[in-house]
């Protein structure tokens, strides 16, 4: 091989070096191949938000929330997922005055949660909410401080997923 060939050589490697991972890379974003899953959010992402002002007389106080829909009688499930918002809310450190726990009920509420209420969970507000609402029973939502229903979690969901989610979006929030 003489000199000339030698350089071309030298130099097809260098450019291979850098434009080979550009190619993969690319290949690799473009084809989803490492993707595990286009969503990241943990909770049913609700298509288009429901204004929570539709379902309720009371104002909105414009910081985010969570809500949780209790299901008859407040025993088990009742107070895990008002655990859950606790401690959610609580880890989030100093975002935690962001954030606000609420229970929506219809009519008059169990005499169980309103103990609940006043004994465990004095931070957690009770809302009133009409009769003919979409809301499901046992079921935590999110809502934006503009009054958006955004998120829906199974009232047995894990903590650790509730505060990803919510932390992301205290991220990436501009408002509350």
């Amino acid at each position: 091989m003489d000199r000339r060939a030698k350089g071309r050589l030298k130099l097809s490697c260098i450019i291979a070096v850098f434009i080979i991972p550009l190619g993969l890379a690319w290949h690799f974003y473009d084809s989803r191949i490492l993707h595990e899953s286009d969503k990241v959010n943990h909770g049913r992402l609700i298509q288009p938000p429901w204004k929570i002002q539709d379902y309720t007389k009371e104002g909105w106080p414009n910081i985010w929330s969570f809500i949780y829909v209790p299901k008859g009688d407040c025993q088990t499930q009742c107070k895990h997922a008002l655990t859950t918002m606790r401690q959610v809310r609580l880890v989030l450190g100093k975002d935690q005055n962001r954030v606000r726990n609420m229970v929506l009920v219809t009519g008059k509420p169990e005499k169980i949660l309103s103990d609940l209420l006043k004994d465990e969970f004095k931070n957690t507000k009770q809302l009133s909410i009409a009769p003919n609402n979409p809301f499901l029973a046992d079921h935590i939502y999110v809502v934006d401080p503009l009054g958006n229903v955004i998120l829906d979690y199974s009232g047995n969901i894990q903590p650790k997923a509730v505060l990803k989610d919510m932390q992301r979006l205290l991220k990436v929030s501009r408002v509350g």
